[in-house]
């Protein structure tokens, strides 16, 4: 836990891994991504951060990707580990989920889908950001591309609990009330990646210098 000049902040990093990588055609959790599998990668990185707690939340397979997951993080923030039985109704049940496992100290949340890698370092500068654009809600952007993941502050707790997929899920919440938005620059063109296919993976693998798979 950190203070910030409005007091004591808890970050919950939520990591969203339990979707079915239908489009992609193969487990998105184990493509190969900085010499080890997404999963793997983007939870060690998670662990890195100054995030004060990692929840990783698997639904199809789970048993299959628990082996990725590390035992324990290199800077050893809160680990844990859950299951959305509801992972076939959508992303949003994913969100829930790891809004429910969550800390009840946590004071804000990071909602990352495991298919968007980030690295430490961006993780931590998105969070320096929110801290000090004072806003509930904040997204990093590239160039005129909103990025993602976003940072939520628990006074929209009641607003992502009601989140559906109809209703664009975490979207609903951030296009309700643009004002509510810190939109955060950044020049590095890997927050704008989203892999949801496997011309999204060659293109991600070609920007972050990893070449073809």
């Amino acid at each position: 836990m950190r203070v910030s000049g409005s007091g004591a902040l808890f970050v919950s990093l939520i990591i969203l891994a339990a979707g079915s990588s239908s489009r992609m055609g193969r487990p998105k959790q184990t493509l190969p991504w900085m010499g080890a599998p997404l999963l793997t990668w983007q939870v060690e990185q998670g662990g890195r951060s100054r995030a004060d707690e990692v929840i990783v939340v698997l639904g199809e397979d789970a048993a299959d990707f628990r082996p990725l997951l590390p035992e324990r993080l290199d800077r050893a923030p809160a680990y844990s580990i859950i299951e959305n039985p509801d992972y076939a109704r959508g992303k949003t049940t994913s969100v829930l989920a790891g809004l429910r496992a969550a800390d009840p100290r946590s004071t804000d949340w990071i909602f990352l889908a495991m298919d968007s890698p980030r690295p430490a370092e961006i993780t931590d500068a998105l969070i320096e950001a929110h801290m000090a654009g004072g806003l509930p809600i904040t997204y990093p952007w590239h160039g005129s591309i909103e990025g993602h993941p976003p940072v939520m502050n628990a006074a929209l707790r009641g607003e992502i609990e009601a989140i559906t997929e109809a209703g664009r899920g975490l979207r609903g919440v951030t296009e309700r009330d643009p004002s509510r938005v810190n939109r955060v620059e950044f020049s590095e063109p890997v927050v704008i990646i989203n892999m949801n296919s496997p011309e999204d993976y060659e293109r991600a693998l070609s920007v972050t210098g990893q070449g073809g798979s």
